[in-house]
C-alpha cells in the first residue's frame, strides 16, 4: 500500500510539473506577439524569450542529467521554439545578398561566408 501511495504523489509531482511547464510556455508564446504590437518593448520581450528558453534547457538539464548533452545541442542549434525555418530563413537573406553588402561585412564573417558558398558549389550543402 506504501508503494501505491508514493507512486501516486510521485504521479501528482509530475502532473503539476507538466502543468507550470505549460502555464509558462503558454506565456512564452504569447509574449512575441505582445512585441510585434509594441515596437518597443520588442528587444525586452525578445531577451526574456531567450531567458526564458535558457531556464527551461537549464531544467531539463538539471531535472534529467543523463540526457543533458542533447538539451544542450538542442541549446545550441536555436531550441524547440525557433525550427528550421529560421534556417531557411538566414539562408535566403545569405543568397540575396547584393556584393556591396558583402563588402560591408567584417572579414571574418567574409571568410565564413565563402566557405559556405563554396561548400554550396560543390553541392555539399543544400541550403
Amino acid at each position: 500500500m506504501d508503494k501505491v501511495v508514493a507512486t501516486a504523489k510521485e504521479i501528482e509531482a509530475q502532473q503539476r510539473k507538466e502543468m507550470i511547464f505549460a502555464f509558462v510556455e503558454a506565456i512564452l508564446s504569447f509574449l512575441p506577439g505582445v512585441g510585434q504590437l509594441i515596437p518597443g518593448l520588442r528587444a525586452i520581450i525578445r531577451l526574456l524569450g531567450n531567458l526564458a528558453e535558457a531556464a527551461v534547457t537549464i531544467y531539463d538539464i538539471v531535472d534529467s542529467p543523463a540526457s543533458a548533452g542533447f538539451a544542450i545541442f538542442e541549446a545550441l542549434i536555436g531550441g524547440k521554439s525557433r525550427g528550421s525555418s529560421r534556417f531557411i530563413d538566414a539562408s535566403k537573406k545569405n543568397r540575396d545578398m547584393s556584393s556591396n553588402d558583402v563588402d560591408k561585412l567584417p572579414p571574418a564573417v567574409k571568410a565564413k561566408r565563402s566557405k559556405i558558398t563554396s561548400a554550396r558549389s560543390r553541392g555539399l550543402c543544400v541550403l
